[in-house]
């Protein structure tokens, strides 16, 4: 989806498919590998967009919430909670590289986008948010 975009792609983290996806990747492609939180929240200071092409439903969408956390732009498949997480502008169809690669363009260092995501995530998931409902669901 990058690449149709034109835009440049950073992959943080490492798992059992790693090999597969650096042998498949199109040039240009940088892959940090496993990184320490520091290093993590670099990268994410610096990124103009995050990508969450999830083609599972997510339970909670952590990578999506901590980027929109940042205030970095975050463009998700509409799957499990990201639905709920991440604002419709921000949402493609799941395995739909050319609405993931029209999206990402769209938001690819939107300011506003980014913002609107922060003030969602903290609505959503800040503890002052969360803590109430806990409680209520365990009282």
């Amino acid at each position: 989806a990058c690449a149709r975009a034109g835009l440049a792609l950073v992959v943080a983290g490492d798992g059992p498919i790693a090999a597969q996806l650096r042998a498949r990747a199109p040039a240009g492609v940088r892959f940090a590998g496993r990184v320490s939180a520091a290093e993590l929240a670099q990268l994410r200071a610096r990124a103009a967009l995050a990508i969450v092409p999830s083609r599972a439903a997510e339970s909670f969408g952590l990578a999506a919430a901590e980027a929109m956390a940042a205030g970095v732009p975050v463009v998700a498949s509409a799957a499990g909670a990201l639905r709920e997480l991440v604002e419709p502008a921000g949402l493609v169809p799941a395995g739909d590289v050319d609405a993931l690669a029209a999206a990402a363009r769209a938001r690819f260092g939107d300011a506003a986008a980014g913002e609107a995501g922060l003030r969602r995530v903290r609505a959503l998931a800040a503890p002052e948010a969360v803590a109430p409902k806990l409680a209520a669901a365990f009282a």
